[in-house]
C-alpha cells in the first residue's frame, strides 16, 4: 500500500490542487494492477516556525515522503 506524504508551506495549495495530485499519483499505481484504494496520500501543511532548512525557517519547500509496503514499482513508470 503506497503511502505518499506531502510536506508543504500553509495555504500552498488549494483543495483542487491536492484532489488534482492525489489522483495523478493513484493513476501511476492503478496503472500497474493496484486497486485505487491502496493509494494514500496525506497533505500535511507546515507552519514556517516549524520547518527549517540550513537553521533559517523556510516557506519555500515541498517535502515527499513515500513508504511502498508490498509493491515493487517498475523503473519505467513515472510520476508526472
Amino acid at each position: 500500500m503506497p503511502f505518499h506524504r506531502f510536506y508543504v508551506p500553509q495555504g500552498l495549495y488549494s483543495s483542487g490542487d491536492k484532489r488534482s495530485i492525489a489522483e495523478a499519483v493513484t493513476e501511476v499505481y492503478v496503472k500497474v494492477g493496484l486497486p485505487r484504494f491502496y493509494v494514500v496520500v496525506n497533505f500535511i501543511e507546515v507552519s514556517e516556525e516549524n520547518f527549517y532548512v540550513g537553521g533559517k525557517s523556510s516557506t519555500d519547500f515541498v517535502r515527499i515522503s513515500i513508504h511502498h509496503i508490498a509493491r515493487h514499482l517498475p523503473s519505467r513508470v513515472l510520476f508526472v
